[in-house]
């Protein structure tokens, strides 16, 4: 009893502890006054694209917290040519660290086959003009998951990799640091397929890099790829788009993008928020029973608990830093990151 008693204190004490800094919101789109295209600067290649930032739900399943209109985008509806359609919000000239999200629905005929059509999306944009965009950090997926050439990470505008980011594993390459699974599961099925479902995506500028997160609304989000900030320069715009990047398909009506619960955030100068959150760091797998990857905004020291109070891991972490857990015995640990500015997060973690 005395072990147990000892054991909770730790983990309420732990927990009780967490803060973050609080958070300002930059920009934020609901769609719901029907006067969104007035906030965005939209650009497109392409004749057959179509954009409607008020677009009426209607049977569509709207988004978490979403209400009665959102924006929809197709594109290549008739012309059989590569086409782009993208949103840059207006004003936003953004430095340091920052995160965008918002809600995306991948739809396509049929979930038994392939698609050509890709979720778009990214930061470091001084240039809104230009389709598809020329500069900046973006990263694109489509909504089927199904071969290495679903997902594209993109410098300046050129692509950097694809395959490798389907294929999984821990990469290091010059500018970006890869550390996708195989295949994320966030769809249903054998194949986890993103599209389908409503997806929270992210795009998060921290002080080392800029992650990108894709989850739905059941669990946390995955970091699916890592671009070092001094890769480029993130400060700049932020853009949402959507494109088929090949001559041989045009889309049916039934292949399109819905985009609602749009916000850029940044952290705040002053006030802490004192409730527990997932923002200060993600760790994943979880069970785990090889290397933990915890994944954090700032530098940040890394501790683990057993059960019965004992810090048993110790570390210093960056970006996306991997943790040895195999020579620990199977159960159940609290993980607690501190950063530099002393701000605490603490998670469940399950060894196997």
């Amino acid at each position: 009893m005395k072990k147990f008693t000892f054991l909770m204190s730790v983990v309420f004490a732990i927990m009780l502890s967490s803060s973050v800094v609080a958070q300002t919101v930059l920009f934020s789109e609901d769609f719901e006054d029907q006067n969104a295209a007035s906030r965005f600067t939209t650009v497109q290649l392409g004749s057959s694209n179509v954009i409607d930032l008020a677009h009426a739900y209607g049977a569509q399943t709207p988004a978490p917290d979403g209400g009665k209109y959102c924006a929809k985008i197709a594109v290549n509806t008739s012309e059989g040519a590569a086409n782009f359609a993208g949103l840059f919000p207006k004003g936003l000239k953004l430095t340091g660290n920052y995160t965008l999200t918002f809600n995306a629905w991948f739809n396509w005929t049929d979930s038994s086959t392939g698609t050509t059509e890709y979720i778009y999306y990214g930061v470091g944009h001084a240039d809104t003009t230009v389709a598809p965009p020329d500069d900046g950090l973006d990263f694109s997926f489509t909504g089927d998951n199904g071969s290495g050439h679903d997902r594209w990470l993109y410098k300046d505008g050129a692509k950097v990799a694809y395959d490798s980011l389907y294929t999984g594993g821990t990469q290091n390459q010059a500018d970006f640091y890869n550390n996708c699974l195989k295949p994320v599961a966030v769809g249903p099925g054998t194949v986890a397929k993103p599209g389908l479902q409503w997806l929270k995506v992210t795009a998060e500028v921290t002080d080392t890099g800029v992650l990108y997160k894709v989850g739905n609304v059941t669990m946390k989000d995955t970091v699916w790829a890592y671009f070092k900030k001094d890769a480029l320069p993130a400060d700049g715009n932020v853009i949402i788009g959507y494109f088929d990047a090949f001559t041989s398909s045009i889309s049916t009506a039934d292949v399109y993008l819905l985009v609602d619960n749009i916000k850029v955030t940044k952290p705040s100068a002053t006030g802490i928020s004192k409730y527990k959150t997932d923002n200060l760091v993600s760790m994943y797998p979880n069970p785990v029973n090889d290397n933990l990857h915890v994944v954090v905004k700032k530098p940040s020291t890394f501790e683990l608990f057993n059960i019965e109070g004992q810090l048993v891991k110790r570390q210093m972490v960056e970006g996306n830093t991997s943790v040895k857990i195999s020579d620990l015995t199977k159960g159940l640990y609290i993980a607690k990151v501190i950063d530099k500015n002393g701000y605490v997060q603490t998670k469940k973690i399950i060894v196997k």
